[in-house]
């Protein structure tokens, strides 16, 4: 999660306990027995020269690739606001998950080739008897560097 503040009310739930970091990243680290699972919620950390949390795709590509590279996690969770969909009906508490696949945005680079790369479209894990089960919505999973 990018936001200490999205990740503490996730972590407070699971009783998750601080593990150790991934130095020299900011990243923090909380487990958590689930049932037979072992939950992992790792947050993105501080910047150091700003003092404010660190968002964005560069960061949430560093703190997955560790969390990967240290846990070997059956399943990923990106997990996050969504304020930015109100005008298509989110709400703040809704959960949503993914329909058919991931997509970055807001990296514009206009040449033809990386335009494509830029947006970024990858499949996902086909999340549809999940969310019918568990009663919940459905869409593209977005991430970016814009909070415009």
């Amino acid at each position: 999660m990018a936001m200490e503040a999205e990740a503490l009310p996730v972590i407070d739930a699971l009783g998750a306990v601080e593990t150790d970091g991934a130095p020299p990243l900011p990243v923090r680290l909380f487990t958590a027995r689930v049932g037979a699972c072992e939950a992992v919620v790792a947050i993105n950390g501080r910047d150091g020269r700003h003092g404010v949390d660190s968002i964005g795709t560069d960061a949430a590509t560093l703190t997955t690739y560790e969390v990967a590279r240290r846990f070997r996690p059956e399943l990923l969770i990106s997990a996050g606001t969504a304020g930015g969909w109100q005008s298509r009906g989110a709400a703040i508490g809704d959960v949503y998950l993914s329909r058919d696949r991931f997509v970055h945005h807001d990296r514009r680079i206009a040449i033809p080739g990386w335009d494509d790369y830029g947006v970024g479209s990858y499949p996902a894990f086909d999340a549809t008897e999940m969310a019918a089960r568990l009663n919940l919505k459905q869409g593209l999973v977005t991430t970016s560097n814009s909070l415009d």
